[in-house]
């Protein structure tokens, strides 16, 4: 699951668990090189409770990750409780508290899935009805990690004279293994002045009725990267996006989707609803409604948004960089690499090359595949420049070994202002 569920589920903010993942407390069980999406097992889930526990019991957390790792089970962990009570008195109520968070005696909130008649029906608890948002967040949460997508707007079922409520809604079971969409984006282009210009991402939806009643998703496809999206004239292509009337056409390496669109009026601004082929779709799930607001109508170019660096820099030479490099692994930041437990991630990059003079050839590929094209481009120290992107290399030896750390500077960076990942290589490195 995604950090936005997961942290749904945990009663938690996202900016908790990239703090905890930057003190290696709890680190995703998978984080995609390229959008940069963390993804979160259930296993987890018991494991940042006991991290809240520790933290209420007044363990400060350079102690909790020292336990986490040395003790076995909680009963390890809860006998440290009894020594650190001398000195806590005044977190003795925290502290009863955690210990009900690590015997799980804390009260669940919990989702029935009920199958009928080839539908399924995913069901909330009872709650009180003042809670009615937190109850919807918690439900969303609890669908999302079970793997289904929900497919109609909530029903708020009353139980009589009581204060209390349920949520009810469709939802469908999403497969397992995620297939790649191709559609057929060779459309004629049709103009639509209405269109052109710039769009902010209002978010990611379930149902469009969900729009106009404040319900977004708990997680987006776009939450972490995207935050606009322009329509050039004439239906040009920037990074994945192109467009003809009625349809926003978007391109990865993977795939390829036709995705349809309406605009219409609402609160004196002016709406797209677009139905995306987004995550849920690539796992045999229905579409999405990306709601875009329109901010201006200024009929961009493609350089206008593109995000450039100052590559006319002088050659500078640097022995040490010389020769070929393999990738071994990649990151979100230098601090995120573990050289004992690289990523499992088809890489785009297969190696790197540095010859003398501040030449350099880049090739494509990955290690399970062979090599494909490649890409000819300039260094300098501490620079490596691919056609107007410089992106910084830096060597680093850890366990003796030494590792080539190479700012990778794509689409996310050059359209969507996103902080570059790293690949890293090793030399000498053979499959």
């Amino acid at each position: 699951m995604q950090i936005g569920e997961f942290a749904k589920i945990c009663n938690t903010k996202i900016t908790i668990l990239r703090h905890y993942d930057k003190e290696g407390l709890l680190t995703p069980d998978y984080v995609d090189p390229f959008t940069g999406y963390r993804y979160y097992s259930k296993e987890q889930i018991p494991v940042f409770f006991r991290i809240t526990a520790l933290k209420k019991a007044g363990f400060s957390l350079s102690e909790i990750k020292q336990m986490l790792f040395s003790c076995r089970n909680n009963e390890e962990i809860l006998s440290l409780f009894e020594k650190k009570q001398d000195f806590l008195y005044a977190m003795i109520t925290d502290l009863d508290e955690a210990r009900k968070i690590i015997v799980r005696e804390q009260e669940k909130f919990e989702v029935v899935f009920t199958e009928s008649n080839g539908s399924i029906q995913a069901q909330s608890t009872v709650f009180n009805a003042n809670y009615e948002k937190e109850a919807y967040e918690r439900t969303e949460s609890a669908i999302s990690a079970n793997h289904y997508q929900r497919i109609s707007p909530y029903r708020l079922q009353s139980v009589p004279n009581s204060g209390y409520a349920y949520l009810v809604c469709d939802v469908i079971k999403l497969k397992m293994n995620a297939i790649n969409v191709h559609d057929n984006l060779a459309l004629p282009f049709i103009n639509d002045e209405e269109v052109i210009g710039k769009w902010e991402i209002v978010g990611e939806y379930a149902e469009k009725s969900d729009f106009f009643a404040g319900k977004p998703k708990n997680f987006s496809s776009f939450s972490d990267s995207v935050r606009n999206i322009y329509f050039l004239p004439r239906g040009q292509r920037y990074w994945c996006y192109s467009w003809t009337k009625g349809y926003l056409l978007c391109k990865s390496d993977a795939d390829s989707t036709v995705n349809p669109y309406t605009m219409e009026y609402y609160e004196n601004d002016f709406y797209m609803f677009v139905k995306m082929k987004s995550y849920e779709y690539r796992y045999g799930g229905k579409e999405t409604i990306l709601v875009l607001r329109r901010v201006d109508r200024i009929a961009y170019r493609e350089e206008d948004i593109r995000k450039t660096d100052l590559v006319d820099l002088p050659f500078v030479p640097d022995e040490k960089i010389l020769g070929v490099w393999q990738v071994f692994d990649c990151c979100q930041t230098k601090e995120h690499f573990d050289p004992n437990h690289p990523t499992k991630a088809a890489f785009a990059v297969f190696s790197l090359c540095f010859e003398e003079h501040g030449r350099a050839v880049l090739s494509y590929g990955s290690l399970d595949k062979t090599k494909g094209k490649q890409q000819c481009c300039r260094w300098t120290n501490g620079i490596l420049i691919r056609e107007a992107l410089a992106c910084a290399y830096e060597i680093r030896v850890l366990e003796n070994r030494e590792y080539l750390f190479l700012e990778w500077k794509n689409g996310d960076y050059v359209y969507a202002g996103r902080a570059p990942w790293f690949y890293v290589f090793v030399r000498g490195m053979h499959q």
